[in-house]
């Protein structure tokens, strides 16, 4: 399974790396060579051609690249998905919100129809639970679903924005 792009790893890299210049060639490539999709293996041969021209800037980075995890794309949840996607998308991203809230929100008629989807995107990562949502006034009132930080880069991502 391929976890991340080469150009997902250099940005990491880059990010990590406290002002590394973005454009640098890091081998007889340069950039052009790293926007294509590689396995772990590769990328861990990609690490140490980095270490190897820029010291010990790129040692971390075989371990971030480990738990980097593809992003799904938005395109391919199901219409249901997707409409709740979006919904949990528009609050802020520490709001948790009830079933009853994502069915009124995404339009689906059935609150338990809401929760089998909430569910399953939970299950690909896509949305968490959380215990101990708060009213207005302070008082503790059940539990939620929100968008994980996953969910909110497939929605910026089919927007066309930024990771």
């Amino acid at each position: 399974m391929k976890k991340a792009t080469i150009s997902q790893a250099y940005e990491v890299w880059n990010d990590r790396s406290n002002g590394a210049d973005e454009g640098r060639s890091t081998s007889k490539g340069g950039r052009a060579w790293l926007s294509g999709e590689f396995q772990l293996c590769e990328l861990e041969a990609l690490c140490m051609i980095l270490r190897h021209e820029s010291g010990k800037l790129a040692e971390g980075l075989p371990e971030l690249l480990r738990n980097m995890e593809p992003i799904p794309d938005l395109a391919s949840l199901s219409k249901r998905q997707q409409d709740i996607v979006t919904a949990l998308y528009t609050l802020d991203p520490d709001f948790a919100v009830t079933f009853r809230w994502i069915s009124s929100e995404a339009g689906i008629h059935n609150d338990d129809t809401s929760r089998t989807i909430t569910r399953a995107l939970a299950r690909k990562g896509v949305t968490e639970h959380v215990r101990g949502l708060m009213t207005d006034e302070g008082s503790v009132c059940g539990s939620g679903y929100r968008l994980t930080d996953m969910g909110r880069q497939m929605v910026r991502i089919a927007e066309g924005g930024d990771v």
